[in-house]
């Protein structure tokens, strides 16, 4: 498929692809062969990036840090979180910088095994993360439990008392919308989470993401209950383009593979533009020969990350 920034696409072709391959991305990361998809270049906003090894020791190991499950001192222990994220401290003295990992698995699959070998990359790197689940859509739906959930996450990284206060918010793919919209409203998402904070992050870090779900069509439909026709103020809710002016101090990276094949790149160049027009600082980085599932390399994209993050 042929990206075309700010263009129109042909709703159901990306759907099906979207449905398909990202359930695919949830069972495996990083697998799949590069495409044949030309991306148009990129606008004068965006740069195109090789990309850039790692520079952990291991990807699949972590030495250098601890795995806990927390709970803020603050709170009763027996009011239990609405989440149970897994939370990396690095070793050293802190305070960390925090990022919040958010999965893929098309809304309605996934679990915190995929984000996993990012989020010890970037402890390795001295940063505490909190690699988070969410209510999924299947039986019922998972908006607005969802954002709900990373909403707390977020919360979580902003009242650990190992971090600094600063919290990113990373997502993949279907993670990555859900990561927006709480990027931009997560103040609103507040039922269930027993954590005082304001559910908003510092800095957003799309990956392969799709974010003007109006784009999408019914591959939503089991995570906000309907279509547009029935579930109206889900689809509103939900569609990040239509709240980038309610957090203007949002920083976003958007990395996106020239051989996605799955989600167009012209997602990401969209959602710049709007986020740009809000006044917000905002960024696309085009990684050459990647696919959708190597934006969750860290081999691939650790480097930008951290060097975007330390900028």
């Amino acid at each position: 498929m042929v990206c075309r920034p700010g263009g129109r696409i042909p709703r159901l072709r990306p759907c099906l692809a979207l449905l398909v391959g990202v359930l695919a991305a949830a069972c495996t990361a990083g697998s799949g062969e590069p495409t044949t998809t030309e991306a148009q270049s990129p606008p004068a906003t965006a740069s195109t990036v090789a990309p850039m090894p790692s520079t952990s020791t291991s990807t699949t190991t972590s030495t250098t840090t601890s795995t806990t499950t927390f709970t803020p001192s603050t709170l009763d222990p027996e009011t239990p979180l609405p989440i149970e994220p897994v939370v990396r401290v690095p070793d050293g003295d802190g305070p960390f910088p925090v990022v919040v990992l958010v999965h893929g698995g098309s809304w309605v699959g996934g679990s915190t095994g995929i984000m996993a070998p990012l989020a010890r990359y970037l402890a390795d790197e001295g940063y505490l993360t909190i690699n988070t689940n969410y209510t999924l859509g299947g039986n019922r739906p998972g908006f607005p439990d969802a954002m709900n959930d990373v909403a707390c996450a977020v919360r979580l990284g902003q009242t650990h008392p190992e971090g600094d206060g600063t919290v990113t918010l990373v997502g993949h793919s279907a993670g990555a919308h859900i990561a927006a919209v709480v990027a931009l409203t997560g103040n609103t998402y507040t039922e269930g989470c027993p954590i005082a904070a304001s559910g908003l992050p510092d800095r957003l870090i799309g990956l392969s993401g799709p974010y003007d779900i109006d784009r999408l069509g019914f591959v939503l439909y089991p995570f906000l209950g309907g279509g547009p026709g029935v579930e109206p103020e889900a689809w509103e809710a939900a569609n990040p383009h239509l709240h980038v002016e309610e957090n203007p101090n949002i920083e976003t990276l958007l990395l996106h593979g020239d051989r996605d094949g799955l989600v167009e790149i012209s997602f990401a160049f969209a959602f710049d533009q709007a986020l740009r027009d809000a006044g917000s600082e905002s960024l696309v980085e085009i990684v050459e020969g990647a696919n959708h599932t190597d934006t969750l390399d860290p081999t691939i994209v650790g480097g930008l990350i951290v060097t975007w993050l330390e900028r």
